[in-house]
């Protein structure tokens, strides 16, 4: 697969696998873990081999649905064997219909900006002044500032901004995902995860296939995962005893 796989083509896998798809088994979770590293998924619908007291799903067709657009596929009975023919029908002149996309954002002008700066005028921060626990005070902060901004700035429905959603986002690749952990410089710094690109190097492996799979769920969904939106920050003091405490005294 990392010889033949290629963006440029729409590749389809079929024949006899020898993996039942009806039921959840090894075979198929290791199976899935390979094709999903290069975006391909399973379109069969319907028993492909039938036997006396049993049915199974081991003829299969794989694509990736996100770029073959619409399909049919059909069981296509032969009398010949048992297993079962299918018949997949791909629509050539399948284009993207151009939709009215619309997104969700807050009105902000100049008459609600006013009344939003008023409001922070009048606000006390009581929560905020009389606390002593550092991560409370900032918590009281933030909530307040927040419910604030939230019912001064109302969410409402617009069409056709300047993003109307026909931005086209390609799946990247498991050969991509390698390229770029090995682009990164070896270093023992990290972050929360107290994971160094010198052990995501070490892992790349074993670990770039579901990396991948990952990527292209967040490109797909368009969700950014919570755990990467966290960061250390760390101040650095520019004299080097660091004894005197003042915020003019950090590098920024």
């Amino acid at each position: 697969m990392q010889t033949l796989y290629s963006k440029k083509y729409n590749i389809i896998i079929c024949g006899d696998v020898n993996v039942n798809y009806l039921i959840g088994n090894k075979g198929r979770s290791q199976l899935d873990a390979v094709l999903h590293s290069y975006n391909l998924a399973g379109i069969f619908k319907f028993p492909t081999r039938f036997g006396l007291n049993s049915h199974t799903v081991i003829d299969s067709v794989f694509t990736d649905t996100t770029t073959t657009g619409k399909y049919d596929l059909y069981p296509l009975i032969n009398g010949l064997s048992d297993h079962d023919a299918q018949l997949l029908i791909l629509n050539k002149g399948w284009k993207k219909e151009k939709e009215c996309h619309t997104y969700i954002k807050r009105k902000i002008n100049k008459y609600i900006t006013a009344d939003f700066q008023l409001k922070l005028c009048h606000e006390t921060w009581e929560l905020v002044f009389d606390g002593n626990d550092v991560n409370k005070i900032f918590i009281s902060f933030l909530n307040i500032f927040l419910t604030i901004y939230y019912s001064r700035f109302p969410l409402i429905q617009a069409k056709n901004g300047r993003w109307n959603g026909s931005m086209e986002c390609k799946c990247t690749t498991r050969k991509e995902i390698v390229q770029i952990i090995k682009s990164l410089k070896i270093k023992n710094s990290y972050g929360y995860k107290e994971i160094s690109t010198k052990i995501l190097k070490i892992s790349c492996p074993f670990t770039s296939s579901p990396l991948n799979y990952t990527c292209n769920k967040i490109i797909f969904w368009g969700i950014f995962p919570e755990r990467l939106r966290y960061a250390v920050i760390k101040p650095q003091h520019k004299n080097s005893d660091g004894c005197e405490v003042s915020i003019d005294l950090y590098h920024s």
